[in-house]
């Protein structure tokens, strides 16, 4: 059914800007490009949550900058959002970018708003097969990796056509990745309206951009959907997040002898005097092998 939907939406669509990657070419721009390849170079495989999106997601690093050092940053992530970006930018960077030996357990995906606010703005099915291909280009790249997919947030101070374009898109993508095990497609966008539909500017001063408040909003949003395998090690101290989707550092120290080796769950402690052969005790991983 969906691949109908999708084969009328090409016909109508004007033309395939949106899924044909492009690079903007600005000084800007190409500067952020590499301020982002050089962190990536930087982490390495201490990376496992690839921030993907616009200036919405690069504003992680502006208003929401707290929030990040608090919340975002000790799950071991990246921002990979630049401002002004639309789907066919992301696509560019995506194929572009070198991420050596980066391998995420997650992405968290945002993208599309400007698709339909910039000048020559596409319509609801090129923005739509747009965000389509970014997620199937990182399921590409990173195949074992979990996509959390956002739902494209609302924008203007009230009710507008606009925000009905960004429904519209918004309810396709959950039907298309209904059936995805790989991909979660999160809505979040009404956690920013108030009940009458207007946005306050506590939340998105310009209707558009969050503020540190609106970031607090997508953290807490969000973190239940980013265990990373519930743990990770970081210098000896082992940054877990508990089932209320709180940072905590209060798990005991890794040890390589009670170290679950499931590639996803290095940092599940284990008791190998009662586990029974090739199996860890955890009552979550069950299925791991233990040393």
């Amino acid at each position: 059914m969906f691949k109908l939907l999708l084969i009328a939406l090409v016909c109508f669509a004007n033309d395939s800007s949106s899924v044909t990657p492009v690079s903007r070419g600005d000084q800007w721009w190409v500067q952020r490009c590499s301020k982002i390849q050089t962190e990536i170079d930087k982490a390495g495989d201490d990376s496992h949550v690839l921030f993907v999106g616009d200036s919405i997601t690069q504003g992680w690093e502006g208003a929401g900058s707290a929030v990040w050092k608090e919340m975002i940053a000790p799950l071991g992530a990246l921002n990979f959002g630049i401002g002004g970006d639309r789907t066919e930018h992301v696509l560019w960077r995506l194929e572009k970018t070198n991420f050596g030996g980066v391998c995420p357990d997650f992405a968290v995906v945002m993208i599309g708003t400007n698709n339909f606010g910039q000048s020559n703005p596409d319509d609801e099915g090129e923005v739509l097969l747009g965000v389509v291909a970014v997620v199937e280009k990182l399921k590409e790249l990173f195949p074992a990796m979990k996509i959390v997919l956002l739902d494209i947030f609302p924008r203007g101070k009230t009710f507008n056509a606009m925000r009905g374009s960004i429904l519209q898109v918004n309810q396709i993508l959950q039907s298309k990745f209904a059936e995805d095990e790989d991909v979660h497609v999160l809505q979040i966008g009404h956690l920013f309206t108030e009940s009458n539909g207007e946005i306050s500017t506590s939340i998105m001063p310009d209707y558009l951009h969050l503020s540190e408040a609106g970031y607090q909003l997508w953290a807490d949003a969000i973190l239940p959907n980013l265990v990373v395998e519930n743990t990770k090690n970081y210098g000896g101290e082992i940054i877990a997040v508990n089932d209320k989707g709180e940072v905590t550092s209060n798990a005991p120290a890794r040890s390589d002898e009670l170290c679950c080796q499931h590639p996803h769950h290095l940092e599940c402690i284990v008791n190998t005097a009662s586990a029974t052969p090739g199996s860890c005790q955890h009552s979550h991983h069950l299925e791991c092998g233990v040393t």
